[in-house]
């Protein structure tokens, strides 16, 4: 069988850490090689599930789908009459990119992120986890979204990914909150060091326009103070925690 530009593209940009295979070729069966390391207890059950603009067809543990409800939360499953055999649909009114749907059945089969995921496909995990109220994911993600960030002290989120994401994640939650004191940190940046500006003033006085509840946001986050000491406090670099949903003062389990 010729391997689908899919395939290639997977073996490529899936790659992993620990026990897990770092080269998860995919079968016949659409089974990636990382499946079948899950530390989980799973029948042989499988059921077909059909994700993405382009209706990829995967075969996923039926056990999984119980185990991780709030992932699978918008699957939809239907018995054929004929085989008797169940297939499902995900999330069929707002479907997912293949490659997002991969990396939540890589988070669902091992409770982590695998490495060289790129910060599109984080905010779209994110988006997802956001919308489902998978609050675990959605801590885990952001601590992966803040450390890409990190980096490099002149990377911030790009503009179009403030507003983009702006217009989709729920309000108050961490995403936009982190997006917000970024926004606050590159205004701060460009008016105090206009040598070392991140992106174009005028661009960011647009965004700002553009996005509905930004600047309100910005204002709020900063005491009405509109900007910030980003000498001494940068949003990429502050505590995780700081964007988690747990109480302050206990251990966090989202971490790693």
């Amino acid at each position: 069988m010729v391997q689908s530009t899919y395939d290639t593209l997977f073996s490529k940009d899936i790659t992993s850490t620990g026990q897990v295979s770092s080269t998860p070729a995919v079968t016949k069966g659409k089974i990636f090689d990382w499946q079948n390391n899950s530390p989980l207890k799973l029948g042989k059950q499988m059921i077909t599930i059909t994700a993405g603009a382009q209706q990829q067809k995967f075969l996923v543990h039926a056990d999984l789908i119980t185990l991780q409800p709030r992932i699978f939360r918008r699957l939809r499953i239907s018995r054929s009459v004929d085989t008797g055999l169940s297939s499902g649909w995900f999330d069929v009114y707002q479907p997912v990119s293949c490659s997002v749907f991969v990396r939540l059945l890589q988070f669902a089969y091992h409770g982590k992120l695998f490495t060289g995921i790129s910060l599109d496909t984080l905010w779209h995990l994110y988006l997802f986890a956001n919308k489902n109220k998978a609050l675990d994911l959605e801590d885990i993600i952001m601590n992966r979204i803040m450390a890409t960030y990190r980096s490099d002290k002149q990377f911030f989120p790009e503009p179009r990914h403030i507003e983009l994401w702006y217009k989709y994640i729920k309000e108050n939650s961490a995403g936009r909150k982190f997006l917000a004191l970024c926004y606050a940190a590159m205004m701060h940046v460009n008016t105090k060091l206009p040598s070392t500006s991140i992106y174009n003033k005028e661009v960011l006085v647009e965004l700002g326009k553009k996005c509905d509840g930004l600047l309100i946001d910005v204002a709020n986050l900063t005491n009405g103070k509109g900007s910030i000491n980003i000498s001494e406090w940068d949003p990429r670099y502050a505590p995780e925690c700081l964007y988690h949903h747990h109480a302050w003062g206990i251990e966090c389990q989202n971490l790693n």
